[in-house]
């Protein structure tokens, strides 16, 4: 391959593994949106909560409801699978190593790890309809915009639900069209990289690009301790205990239950530049056992430790472990961090009138109130019954739900379309 990824920082090295083979993206990645209705939230649903890490950043959190490529066919409504998707929804990226936590379904989840991947795709075409998946980024062909005789083509990239990019200055991304002194048909954007070697605007192909994938995260359901390493501390750990010892300018963990005994010394100097976004670094400083994770904070008045038990797997493309009948996907921004967890119906729904689904956990209800033609009436409920004002739609009940920022950028993408069938008109009129 003759591209090289660019790290990011200059001299250093890749935080996470690279991978050739593309993992299977979500369904709902490239369902259509068609003319969404929208419902603020509903009482039961988490809206703005603000949560604090332990350096004090503050991050609001959202639930978030989409459904998209619904339609009403026959006196019943169909949704696809990927069609009906809850969202972990945030107002910015949660990192690791940092006490960071979320809401799942209206539960207290810590994060404590994940598994990164950086995946590379080579010979990709992308077109107005159809667009490139390059492990959680879509890149999407854009309007081309035709000042006189000077041209050029915009590739927009967006996270598989539907994030784009431009508020990070990360999209789109502009390609040259016989103006090569105004842009360069390469670009390096964060881990957001690649290099044309074809542009029109009916089409660009790139020799390479490359995108994040968020494969798992590691999440606890409590966070037992954090605080001060002291020197002969035992610190109950479930069924187990945690004992501290200083050896010199190191430490020594070890974890002690009736069916395990696990130890590991840490020293410096500490990989504190590498801290929060190198995978290596951040496990040079963990204890894990059975159920739980001691992780090591370098500080520079002593180290601290966090203390979690209560550990699941949460990894794209499997069945969700508290709800087998809806699988999940993580969603990673474009620089590596955590965006959301999704979780969504792996096959395709049918209701009748008067018929419901559930949500995962049953944290939320779908009923379908009434179907006259291609007219349907509905409305969403909380776990605890409370409703949202009926809805009525022709054709579909794509909607959208909740205040966080994938359903904002899921919101606003009508008026992107809006503007490429302009220009789409403009090209075709006589």
């Amino acid at each position: 391959m003759g591209f090289d990824i660019r790290p990011p920082r200059r001299g250093g090295s890749l935080p996470c593994p690279v991978r050739y083979d593309n993992p299977e993206p979500p369904p709902f990645t490239l369902l259509p949106l068609q003319g969404p209705l929208y419902v603020p939230g509903l009482p039961g649903f988490v809206a703005g909560e603000q949560t604090v890490d332990d350096e004090g950043l503050v991050i609001p959190k959202f639930d978030g409801v989409v459904l998209r490529g619904t339609r009403v066919v026959q006196g019943q409504v169909e949704i696809p699978p990927g069609g009906l998707c809850y969202m972990a929804d945030t107002m910015r990226s949660t990192y690791p190593a940092v006490g960071g936590y979320d809401f799942l379904l209206g539960r207290r989840i810590f994060f404590v790890d994940y598994d990164l991947q950086l995946v590379v795709r080579e010979e990709v075409a992308v077109t107005p309809e159809a667009p490139a998946v390059v492990g959680d980024v879509v890149y999407v062909l854009g309007a081309a915009p035709r000042h006189q005789a000077a041209r050029n083509v915009v590739v927009h990239a967006r996270s598989v639900s539907g994030i784009d990019w431009d508020f990070a200055g990360m999209s789109p991304v502009s390609l040259p069209m016989g103006e090569d002194n105004w842009f360069s048909p390469q670009f390096a954007l964060a881990y957001n990289q690649g290099k044309a070697t074809k542009v029109s605007p009916e089409r660009v192909e790139f020799e390479t690009l490359t995108g994040m994938h968020l494969a798992a995260q590691l999440v606890a359901s409590e966070r037992l301790f954090y605080g001060r390493l002291e020197d002969g501390a035992r610190l109950a750990a479930g069924d187990g205990q945690l004992v501290v010892r200083r050896e010199g300018e190191g430490w020594e963990l070890t974890f002690r239950s009736e069916g395990e005994e696990v130890r590991r010394r840490f020293a410096p100097p500490w990989p504190t530049e590498l801290l929060p976004e190198d995978q290596a670094a951040r496990r040079s400083l963990q204890l894990r056992f059975s159920d739980g994770v001691a992780e090591l904070v370098p500080h520079p008045e002593g180290p601290l430790l966090r203390l979690y038990r209560g550990l699941e797997e949460l990894t794209s493309g499997r069945a969700y472990p508290r709800d087998m009948a809806f699988h999940l996907h993580n969603v990673s921004c474009p620089i590596g961090h955590s965006w959301s967890v999704s979780v969504y119906n792996p096959v395709g729904v049918r209701l009748g009138p008067g018929e419901s689904v559930q949500g995962p956990e049953g944290y939320f209800r779908l009923t379908v109130d009434e179907i006259a033609g291609d007219r349907v009436r509905w409305h969403l409920e909380d776990r605890e019954g409370r409703c949202s004002l009926p809805l009525v739609k022709a054709g579909n009940l794509d909607t959208l739900v909740g205040a966080g920022r994938a359903v904002q950028h899921l919101l606003a993408q009508g008026g992107a379309s809006a503007v490429q069938a302009m220009y789409r008109w403009a090209q075709e009129r006589p």
